[in-house]
């Protein structure tokens, strides 16, 4: 496997929970690349130059993570769920390292930043309407935003970890990358997956 590319996202106004009880933006966006990316390193590692990219929000708008309340079943609002997603996809990228020693397999942030997407179908009427009229004159096509994303699939950069708005690199500084959150993130993800398996 030459690398996997990650970039499932669902908005939704009301919360909803998956057929195994995840919160349903939680689960696509991050707990999927979180049980795909780390099983599948060892398939990974066998390619001459394998990636992971997970196309998110990293240096875009800014989000928390409610580690007493992952779910969001207390105060759940829609932004707030896919802002916390976004942040702990960076996480996620950052730790990668940690738990991979080693490893070859390098990986990739990406926020494409606006893009022409069906992401507002779910959004209430008078928003819906607002951020489709604001998509034609302001976003960019699908085709268009997945040319340096291929790139980057194609050419991996050398570092372990890197992330992009678009063509720039972001540094990995700050608390949207700290390791120390991001080690706390792994170890309360691995809980809660081994709860829902018990």
């Amino acid at each position: 496997m030459d690398g996997l590319v990650f970039g499932a996202q669902h908005f939704r106004p009301q919360r909803v929970e998956t057929a195994d009880g995840f919160e349903s933006t939680f689960a696509p966006a991050y707990l999927s690349g979180y049980i795909l990316g780390h099983g599948l390193v060892p398939l990974l590692e066998a390619a001459p130059a394998p990636v992971i990219m997970n196309i998110a929000g990293p240096g875009g708008l800014p989000g928390t993570i409610a580690w007493d309340d992952l779910q969001l079943r207390d105060d759940y609002r829609g932004r707030r769920a896919a802002m916390q997603a976004s942040r702990c996809i960076d996480l996620l990228g950052i730790h990668f390292p940690q738990r991979h020693p080693g490893a070859r397999t390098r990986y990739v942030l990406y926020n494409p930043l606006f893009t022409r997407t069906s992401m507002a179908d779910s959004l209430p009427t008078t928003q819906r309407l607002v951020s489709k009229a604001a998509a034609v004159f302001f976003a960019q096509s699908v085709a268009k935003a997945i040319v340096p994303v291929v790139e980057l699939v194609d050419t991996p950069p050398y570092a372990p970890v890197s992330a992009f708005r678009r063509r720039t690199p972001i540094p990995l500084t700050g608390k949207d990358f700290d390791p120390d959150a991001a080690r706390r993130l792994d170890a309360v993800t691995a809980a809660l997956l081994t709860e829902t398996t018990a």
